[in-house]
């Protein structure tokens, strides 16, 4: 089936990808402010690998540079860091919002 390979190979050139796959969205990249607001909820990450996360989120460090940096054999121990920091930023933005929602039904 050429022309379905064909059609994969113009999705994956768009940064779509194929129908097993879920869509994939821009890179973990914060604002320092951003990233500011989230680190006091980092409470059980250590300092080494929320300044690591810091270097890839928003100073947009490569992931391998970051972990030579630090000594870390591979770059997997950064991508777990950034992981963790990507989500604690995504539970803050769903308070933020589920708080404003309750603003405005309040009539705030």
């Amino acid at each position: 089936m050429p022309s379905e390979q064909q059609g994969l190979e113009k999705k994956r050139a768009k940064g779509e990808r194929g129908p097993d796959k879920a869509v994939r969205r821009k890179s973990r990249v914060l604002t320092a402010e951003q990233f500011d607001a989230v680190r006091p909820f980092m409470v059980k990450m250590s300092h080494e690998r929320i300044e690591a996360a810091r270097l890839v989120m928003v100073d947009r460090i490569k992931m391998q540079d970051v972990a030579d940096l630090f000594g870390w054999k591979a770059r997997q121990s950064v991508d777990r860091a950034v992981a963790r920091v990507w989500v604690k930023f995504q539970e803050l933005e769903e308070a933020r919002a589920r708080l404003n929602q309750a603003d405005k039904m309040r009539g705030e």
